[in-house]
């Protein structure tokens, strides 16, 4: 694909993107923003400049790249709601072109690129992030995770960390970028490990002194290290991804039942023969006014009337 086709086809993209998140040009400061705004501007550049250097953990949850967001934009626009948007549409759009360059720096085609692009660029999880200022964190962070990754596929190893200490001062969450880098060194690098020690030590050090500076003892801050836990996350950053949440019962259904045609088609040798699996599952959707505990109990009601009508049934469990 020629620069000029690459350039149409973005400038195409974002005429889409911003045509279905006009609406949120529409919108108003929440709480955790109005927050944000009103401490901001009382901290001049060389505060934001000592927070985004140090090497030590912020125990009062200061992230000066998001932060100046806010305070660099309260100047210019003040409390006018659609500017503080726009940067945010800016951000993401440049977010899917970074995504564009590292895909194609991976080797894939044009088409799969683009697919890809599309998929990230106007996915329902990603709604919050392109409608919600208080969500610049998040987007800043990918940001240069993104960046970071595209520099180091390139050898930019300097700039490649710099990037990666941005987005942890972004968000806390870029601590496990260096397991991304890893998994391209496997996969597509020429292993050289001696090169990932850095990103692998200040995300160790950010790590354990968040672990052990973290105040919050029990709120939802608190890290939980816990199978609960795990299984509570999991469930909910899948569902994000693969839509089932938005998407009802009947795609739920439908995934499963691809998942048991999958498995039917599998063989299952050993030493007497191969043997015939069946697949059985219970399908519930989450009610308002119940716990997932409950949610999960018909699930399960519903897996035991699909094994009780003679296995090889999806059942679903009433609405």
């Amino acid at each position: 694909m020629s620069k000029r086709d690459g350039l149409i086809l973005f400038l195409a993209f974002a005429v889409l993107f911003l045509l279905l998140n006009a609406g949120a040009y529409r919108g108003y400061f929440q709480d955790d923003e109005i927050d944000n705004l009103s401490w901001t501007p009382y901290l001049g550049p060389a505060d934001f400049l000592k927070g985004a250097v140090t090497p030590l953990f912020q125990a009062n949850n200061f992230r000066p790249v998001g932060h100046y967001y806010f305070h660099a934009l309260e100047e210019v626009a003040g409390l006018s709601f659609p500017p503080y948007v726009a940067v945010l549409h800016a951000l993401h759009l440049l977010n899917v072109w970074l995504l564009w360059l590292v895909i194609r720096r991976l080797g894939a085609a044009a088409f799969v690129a683009a697919t890809a692009c599309l998929f990230f660029g106007i996915h329902m999880a990603l709604f919050d992030n392109v409608w919600k200022p208080m969500y610049v964190f998040d987007v800043l962070c990918a940001t240069f995770c993104l960046l970071s990754l595209w520099c180091y596929a390139a050898r930019r190893w300097v700039l490649s960390f710099v990037a990666f200490w941005l987005a942890y001062k972004s968000k806390e969450l870029a601590v496990m970028l260096p397991v991304v880098l890893l998994a391209y060194e496997v996969w597509f690098g020429q292993r050289r490990w001696k090169i990932l020690a850095p990103f692998f030590l200040t995300s160790l050090s950010f790590g354990v002194q968040g672990m052990l500076g973290n105040p919050n003892r029990d709120n939802d801050y608190t890290f939980r290290f816990t199978w609960a836990a795990l299984a509570k996350t999991s469930q909910f950053y899948a569902g994000r991804v693969f839509l089932l949440p938005y998407a009802g019962i009947d795609a739920a259904t439908a995934c499963v039942a691809r998942l048991r045609d999958v498995v039917l088609a599998q063989p299952f040798p050993t030493s007497a023969g191969s043997l015939r699996l069946t697949f059985s599952a219970g399908i519930a959707s989450h009610r308002a006014d119940e716990t997932v505990a409950g949610m999960l109990r018909r699930a399960d009601e519903a897996l035991y009337r699909a094994k009780s009508a003679g296995r090889d049934r999806i059942e679903v469990a009433p609405a």
